[in-house]
Protein backbone atom coordinates (compact mmCIF):
# COMPACT_ATOMS: atom_id res chain seq x y z
CA UNK A 1 0.00 0.00 0.00
CA UNK A 2 2.96 2.53 0.28
CA UNK A 3 3.34 2.45 -3.66
CA UNK A 4 -0.08 3.77 -3.89
CA UNK A 5 0.33 6.96 -2.27
CA UNK A 6 2.51 8.25 -4.72
CA UNK A 7 0.15 8.35 -7.60
CA UNK A 8 -0.44 11.92 -7.98
CA UNK A 9 -4.19 13.30 -9.61
CA UNK A 10 -2.55 13.10 -12.84
CA UNK A 11 -1.20 9.80 -12.72
CA UNK A 12 -4.42 8.47 -11.50
CA UNK A 13 -6.49 10.48 -15.13
CA UNK A 14 -3.15 8.67 -17.32
CA UNK A 15 -3.86 5.06 -15.77
CA UNK A 16 -7.69 5.44 -16.61
CA UNK A 17 -7.43 6.82 -19.84
CA UNK A 18 -4.72 4.02 -20.89
CA UNK A 19 -7.99 1.65 -19.07
CA UNK A 20 -9.19 0.42 -22.59
CA UNK A 21 -11.64 -2.42 -20.94
CA UNK A 22 -13.93 1.08 -20.39
CA UNK A 23 -15.05 1.37 -24.11
CA UNK A 24 -15.19 -2.37 -24.64
CA UNK A 25 -18.54 -3.81 -23.48
CA UNK A 26 -19.28 -7.17 -22.78
CA UNK A 27 -19.62 -10.04 -26.21
CA UNK A 28 -23.60 -9.98 -24.44
CA UNK A 29 -23.60 -6.66 -25.58
CA UNK A 30 -22.18 -6.37 -28.73
CA UNK A 31 -23.76 -9.24 -29.93
CA UNK A 32 -27.42 -7.62 -29.01
CA UNK A 33 -26.29 -4.61 -30.79
CA UNK A 34 -25.08 -5.70 -33.89
CA UNK A 35 -28.63 -8.19 -33.93
CA UNK A 36 -30.70 -4.86 -33.10
CA UNK A 37 -29.01 -3.11 -35.45
CA UNK A 38 -27.13 -4.29 -38.38
CA UNK A 39 -26.59 -1.48 -40.45
CA UNK A 40 -25.25 0.85 -37.66
CA UNK A 41 -21.97 3.19 -38.42
CA UNK A 42 -19.08 4.98 -36.62
CA UNK A 43 -19.74 3.03 -33.21
CA UNK A 44 -18.64 4.88 -30.23
CA UNK A 45 -18.90 2.57 -26.98
CA UNK A 46 -19.16 4.11 -23.50
CA UNK A 47 -20.10 2.75 -20.12
CA UNK A 48 -23.04 4.97 -18.76
CA UNK A 49 -22.66 3.15 -15.78
CA UNK A 50 -21.80 -0.33 -13.65
CA UNK A 51 -24.94 -2.10 -15.34
CA UNK A 52 -25.40 -0.32 -18.65
CA UNK A 53 -23.54 0.34 -21.85
CA UNK A 54 -24.36 3.70 -24.59
CA UNK A 55 -23.50 3.02 -28.06
CA UNK A 56 -23.15 6.42 -30.48
CA UNK A 57 -23.68 5.68 -34.21
CA UNK A 58 -25.07 6.71 -37.20
CA UNK A 59 -27.71 5.02 -39.24
CA UNK A 60 -29.67 5.82 -42.68
CA UNK A 61 -27.80 9.42 -42.11
CA UNK A 62 -28.95 9.94 -38.46
CA UNK A 63 -27.51 9.90 -35.49
CA UNK A 64 -28.61 8.00 -32.67
CA UNK A 65 -27.62 6.41 -28.57
CA UNK A 66 -28.71 3.31 -27.40
CA UNK A 67 -28.57 1.95 -24.07
CA UNK A 68 -27.68 -1.99 -22.96
CA UNK A 69 -27.73 -3.58 -19.90
CA UNK A 70 -24.32 -5.64 -19.21
CA UNK A 71 -26.32 -8.49 -20.28
CA UNK A 72 -27.11 -7.28 -23.78
CA UNK A 73 -31.11 -6.49 -22.80
CA UNK A 74 -31.72 -3.58 -25.06
CA UNK A 75 -33.06 -0.56 -22.37
CA UNK A 76 -33.64 2.88 -24.85
CA UNK A 77 -32.66 4.21 -28.17
CA UNK A 78 -32.44 8.43 -28.35
CA UNK A 79 -32.44 9.92 -32.14
CA UNK A 80 -32.80 13.69 -31.62
CA UNK A 81 -35.02 15.53 -33.82
CA UNK A 82 -36.01 18.93 -35.08
CA UNK A 83 -38.54 21.30 -33.49
CA UNK A 84 -40.66 21.36 -36.23
CA UNK A 85 -40.66 17.51 -36.53
CA UNK A 86 -42.65 17.28 -33.17
CA UNK A 87 -46.14 16.56 -32.74
CA UNK A 88 -48.42 19.05 -32.48
CA UNK A 89 -49.78 17.57 -29.24
CA UNK A 90 -46.72 18.07 -28.06
CA UNK A 91 -46.35 21.46 -29.15
CA UNK A 92 -49.42 22.25 -28.01
CA UNK A 93 -48.86 20.72 -24.37
CA UNK A 94 -45.91 22.84 -24.06
CA UNK A 95 -47.06 26.04 -25.24
CA UNK A 96 -49.55 25.51 -22.43
CA UNK A 97 -47.78 24.25 -19.48
CA UNK A 98 -44.78 25.79 -19.77
CA UNK A 99 -45.69 29.14 -21.52
CA UNK A 100 -42.50 31.39 -22.34
CA UNK A 101 -39.68 28.37 -22.59
CA UNK A 102 -37.98 27.61 -25.66
CA UNK A 103 -36.63 24.03 -27.11
CA UNK A 104 -33.50 23.70 -26.71
CA UNK A 105 -33.10 20.15 -27.65
CA UNK A 106 -35.98 17.38 -28.89
CA UNK A 107 -35.45 13.56 -29.02
CA UNK A 108 -37.41 10.82 -29.71
CA UNK A 109 -37.20 7.43 -27.46
CA UNK A 110 -37.94 4.37 -27.79
CA UNK A 111 -38.53 1.56 -25.15
CA UNK A 112 -39.40 -1.55 -24.27
CA UNK A 113 -42.37 0.14 -22.84
CA UNK A 114 -42.80 2.49 -25.44
CA UNK A 115 -41.87 5.65 -27.54
CA UNK A 116 -41.77 8.84 -25.79
CA UNK A 117 -40.32 12.28 -26.41
CA UNK A 118 -37.20 14.37 -24.38
CA UNK A 119 -37.55 17.84 -24.68
CA UNK A 120 -34.53 20.31 -23.03
CA UNK A 121 -36.49 23.70 -22.31
CA UNK A 122 -35.32 26.69 -21.24
CA UNK A 123 -36.78 30.10 -20.32
CA UNK A 124 -34.30 32.97 -19.28
CA UNK A 125 -31.58 30.78 -16.25
CA UNK A 126 -34.31 28.17 -15.65
CA UNK A 127 -34.04 24.81 -17.53
CA UNK A 128 -36.20 21.87 -17.22
CA UNK A 129 -36.24 18.23 -19.04
CA UNK A 130 -39.54 17.17 -19.46
CA UNK A 131 -40.47 13.33 -21.15
CA UNK A 132 -43.97 13.05 -22.38
CA UNK A 133 -46.00 10.22 -24.18
CA UNK A 134 -46.81 10.47 -28.01
CA UNK A 135 -50.42 11.96 -26.58
CA UNK A 136 -48.62 14.84 -25.18
CA UNK A 137 -49.06 13.73 -21.50
CA UNK A 138 -46.46 14.47 -19.23
CA UNK A 139 -44.57 11.77 -17.56
CA UNK A 140 -41.57 13.38 -16.22
CA UNK A 141 -40.38 17.09 -15.56
CA UNK A 142 -37.55 17.93 -13.64
CA UNK A 143 -35.31 20.92 -13.53
CA UNK A 144 -32.13 21.10 -14.20
CA UNK A 145 -29.00 22.37 -12.32
CA UNK A 146 -26.71 24.01 -14.59
CA UNK A 147 -23.62 22.99 -12.37
CA UNK A 148 -24.74 19.08 -12.91
CA UNK A 149 -25.50 19.07 -16.33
Amino acid sequence: MKGLSKITPLMLVVLLACNTSAQNPPEAVLKAFTAKFANAKEVEWEKEEDSEWEAEFEMDEEEYSANFSNSGEWLETEMEIETEDLPKEILEVLASEFPGYEIEEAETEKTPSGDFYELEIEKGEEEMEVKMDKSGKILEKETKDEDND
